[in-house]
């Protein structure tokens, strides 16, 4: 079995305690696939302001959205890391990092919880458990 990468804690969301576990290098790898596909659908990237605008206008928003990602290709890093924090991106990580410990969880509950509000928090909070701060390895040398 694949050796766990990460840290072990739990975190608050809307009240809800959840135990992130650690994923392997091949889970950590599928949940970036994952990520990187949903950021290249021109329609997926579009989502939030198709919702928002007149319904005339509908039509021409997913038309120039095509167009942009036929002529610019697919998502590069800085995209896939702009749709892991909006809602959706964090309701899948979340799904995907505490699973393990919490049977019954299911990534449709979690999109219920993380909002717009919230999800900053949560992808923030998350971090912290995921990639805690290292440490210095330079000793201090302040007076104390």
């Amino acid at each position: 079995m694949a050796q766990p990468v990460g840290q072990t804690g739990t975190i608050d969301v809307a009240g809800l305690a959840l135990t992130v576990t650690p994923l392997s290098i091949a889970e950590e790898a599928a949940l970036y696939d994952r990520f990187k596909r949903a950021a290249e659908n021109p329609y997926q990237r579009i989502a939030g302001m198709l919702a928002a605008a007149a319904p005339e206008d509908r039509a021409e928003m997913v038309r120039e959205a095509v167009r942009l990602h036929e002529a610019y290709g697919g998502a590069g890093p800085a995209a896939v890391e702009e749709y892991r924090r909006t809602p959706a991106g964090v309701a899948a990580e979340l799904h995907a990092r505490c699973k393990k410990a919490t049977p019954g969880l299911t990534e449709a509950g979690l999109a219920a919880v993380v909002t717009a509000a919230n999800a900053g928090e949560a992808f923030a909070a998350l971090q912290a458990v995921i990639s805690p701060p290292k440490a210095s390895a330079t000793p201090s040398t302040s007076p104390g």
